[in-house]
């Protein structure tokens, strides 16, 4: 097995004579990467084959200089996985300072002679800018050169680069094509890839069922991304039928090397005794190991821990700089969860300027209780000059990503006539919609729009219904009410 098939499985030509056709790129270094001297012998593929063999041997014994003087000769021959082993030894440093343009001048040589995985390695170089100018046209052309021999790793490629816009325009179906054609060969990145469209529906009609199909595949040879997909698809239900345990087992496989999101996973499972027995300790260690990768959610959580003083000695300050770590990464509930710290004065002083800065962080990023919350600020004038219409604007944010609670503020504003034109027909409208969903709140006040006929026409009957809705749902007013009229709830 050569060092190249180590990296990326394919099968190659074995050609002996190295020719530069006219597709090819001209590099000066490319004359360079091959002794000047010619070989007096021309050598058999099988014993080119078995000098390569040899070279890697060393390489896999960490003879790197001898493993790169015995590739030179096979190289020299223009043997293509010898020339793409010594791409690799200078590209990645063994044995070598690492040298861009010298690995790119081997690649040119396999290349130039059909070599799908050389122009794969060229393609990744102008990517990334190593040893060229950065290139993403150039690096889009080298990928279709090898996707088009069904090189998987370049199709993949191809794929990642439709899905980001890069050197292209986005185009999601296309993007799926090639994460189709190379998982459809097994490459287990192309099947996550796959998979993750299927589940946010880009570039496909949505559909967790196939989703956790591409995902199960890939996971089955081991990526850890994947593994945590399987386990989140089985927690939730989507696509398969909810099963703690099965997302406990695959949540487990990707924890257990270490991948933070699964460990941070599944300390939630220990945390909350969900298909495992309840140890909050254990959930905390593995809290702890995500947090130590910088895992954003496994601070917050641990954060959290710390602040509510529930399995650990409580400590604002430790907790406190946790969730304000996760907050700076990006995290926006960890953004909300600060909002909410300086709002309600915990384990800092209370600054309503402070908690609305948190609130627009976390809102921005379409945090559905940020948005919220920053409408109540501008409600009542916390941290900032009261501005009925400024809050309904962020109550009607919230309530389009599915607030109950917006629904029922939009509701009050136009009870009350702030920020809008008083009107009790689109109030109930808002109510209503709050209530069918189970909001005690606004249940009391469709009881109470039938009681007096405000926005709805006067009903004894139906205001007794809303009432008893409320009252279930533990809404106290709404069984004094009840009471008073005499109804049993």
């Amino acid at each position: 097995m050569k060092l190249y098939k180590v990296i990326i499985p394919a099968l190659l030509s074995m050609l002996v004579v190295a020719c530069v056709t006219t597709d090819s790129v001209t590099n000066p270094n490319t004359t360079a990467a091959l002794s000047e001297k010619k070989p007096e012998i021309v050598l058999t593929d099988k014993e080119l084959d078995a000098i390569s063999d040899e070279a890697y041997a060393l390489f896999e014994e960490k003879k790197y200089k001898e493993a790169i003087a015995l590739y030179q000769k096979p190289a020299n021959q223009g043997h293509i996985p010898s020339l793409l082993d010594l791409g690799i030894i200078y590209r990645d440093a063994y044995g070598v300072k690492t040298d861009y343009k010298k690995a790119l001048s081997y690649f040119e040589l396999a290349s130039a002679q059909g070599s799908a995985a050389g122009n794969y390695y060229i393609g990744n170089l102008y990517r990334n800018g190593k040893g060229v100018k950065k290139d993403l046209k150039v690096a889009f052309d080298y990928f279709r050169r090898s996707a088009a021999k069904n090189y998987a790793r370049a199709q993949n490629s191809l794929g990642l680069l439709y899905d980001d816009g890069e050197g292209v325009q986005v185009d999601d179906e296309k993007a799926v094509k090639w994460y189709r054609k190379a998982a459809n060969q097994g490459h287990i990145t192309a099947q996550y890839n796959l998979a993750r469209m299927y589940e946010l529906g880009e570039g496909v009609d949505q559909s967790y069922s196939e989703a956790i199909v591409w995902y199960k595949k890939s996971a089955a040879k081991g990526n850890l991304r994947s593994q945590n997909a399987v386990g989140f698809f089985y927690r939730q239900g989507l696509g398969v039928e909810k099963n703690n345990a099965e997302a406990f087992k695959w949540y487990t496989k990707a924890s257990d090397k270490g991948y933070a999101s699964a460990q941070a996973n599944l300390a939630n499972m220990y945390l909350n005794g969900d298909g495992v027995e309840k140890d909050p300790q254990k959930a905390i260690g593995l809290f702890e190991k995500a947090a130590e990768q910088e895992n954003r959610y496994a601070k917050y959580k641990l954060g959290n821990i710390y602040i509510d003083g529930k399995y650990l000695e409580r400590d604002y300050e430790k907790g406190i700089e946790l969730v304000m770590e996760s907050a700076n990464k990006g995290y926006a509930t960890a953004m909300n969860r600060m909002g909410n710290l300086y709002y309600n004065a915990t384990g800092v002083n209370k600054d309503y300027k402070r908690a609305l800065e948190w609130y627009k962080k976390a809102a921005k990023k379409s945090h559905i209780n940020a948005m919220l919350n920053v409408g109540v600020m501008y409600d009542e004038g916390y941290g900032v000059k009261q501005d009925y219409v400024v809050a309904l604007d962020w109550y009607r944010k919230a309530a389009s990503k599915g607030s109950v609670k917006a629904d029922y503020y939009i509701g009050l504003m136009y009870s009350n006539g702030q920020g809008v034109e008083e009107s009790d027909v689109i109030a109930v409208d808002w109510f209503e919609k709050a209530a069918n969903q189970g909001y005690a709140n606004a249940q009391y006040r469709m009881g109470y729009a039938y009681e007096y006929g405000e926005g709805v026409v006067e009903n004894k009957n139906k205001a007794v219904v809303w009432y008893r809705k409320a009252a279930s749902n533990g809404h106290k007013k709404a069984k004094k009410v009840l009471q008073n009229l005499g109804v049993k709830i």
